[in-house]
């Protein structure tokens, strides 16, 4: 007779911890089941360096230090959902800009094919592998300085991760993503991501008064002294498209 665990640990899937979502086990290991090339190396290289910075900063903890942290990481998180995300992934407004290729081409690729095993980084291969084992799996990418670095790297691995697992959906999109208030203010706006599916094109990704999003504040400051135009935000039919059906 076959038990419900043994059904359990023989199907090909199980379900992430605090959460609806079922995520399929994967047939190999992202790090050694795979053959590193000399990318690979380098990427790991500098994810196991930062990582391993962090160890040291208790160490030579002062709090000039400190706040040199949290604006630096300011800086690089505004410029990451402003710039990359916002303005050149999903061009929801306009900027004299160059063209990083490789980030907005791997965005792009997650929204065609949204939480599908076609995704870059979705938490249907599981939760780790949505957060950031996928940078080192590129036989899947193919088919289918300390501190302030390392925040800043798991701050964007939230959306990917979290963002598509736990939070609250206002928006009836086909997939998994989720608004999740945490991430968003780790994040400057990022973790409304149910609300960023929902209007892909729009620069703002709050939708309600009380959703912080500084990414925004910073286009309606550069819109308000002509730096952005043509700044996108979904109007009254879009959002009465995407509204979830009651019940």
């Amino acid at each position: 007779m076959v038990t419900v665990k043994e059904n359990l640990e023989s199907s090909p899937y199980y379900k992430i911890p605090f959460s609806h979502v079922v995520a399929k086990k994967r047939a190999k290991n992202v790090y050694w089941g795979c053959k590193w090339n000399v990318k690979d190396i380098c990427q790991a290289t500098t994810v196991l360096v930062v990582h391993g910075l962090c160890l040291f900063a208790p160490f030579y903890f002062n709090w000039k230090a400190v706040w040199l942290g949290v604006v630096l990481s300011w800086i690089t998180g505004i410029g990451i959902t402003v710039s990359f995300h916002r303005n050149l992934a999903h061009s929801s407004f306009k900027l004299p800009k160059g063209d990083p290729i490789d980030w907005v081409s791997i965005h792009k690729y997650h929204h065609k094919y949204v939480d599908t095993e076609r995704d870059p980084h979705s938490p249907v291969e599981g939760f780790w592998f949505s957060h950031v084992n996928w940078l080192f799996d590129m036989d899947y990418m193919n088919q289918k300085t300390g501190v302030r670095i390392v925040l800043t790297l798991h701050g964007t691995f939230l959306v990917n991760s979290a963002c598509h697992i736990w939070g609250r959906r206002d928006w009836n999109t086909r997939d998994l993503s989720k608004n999740n208030w945490l991430v968003a203010i780790l994040t400057f706006g990022e973790g409304w991501h149910n609300n960023h599916h929902a209007f892909e094109f729009s620069a703002t990704f709050s939708q309600r008064w009380w959703q912080v999003d500084f990414g925004w504040c910073l286009i309606k400051l550069m819109e308000t002294i002509g730096l952005a135009t043509e700044v996108k935000v979904p109007s009254e039919v879009h959002k009465q498209k995407m509204m979830i059906p009651s019940t």
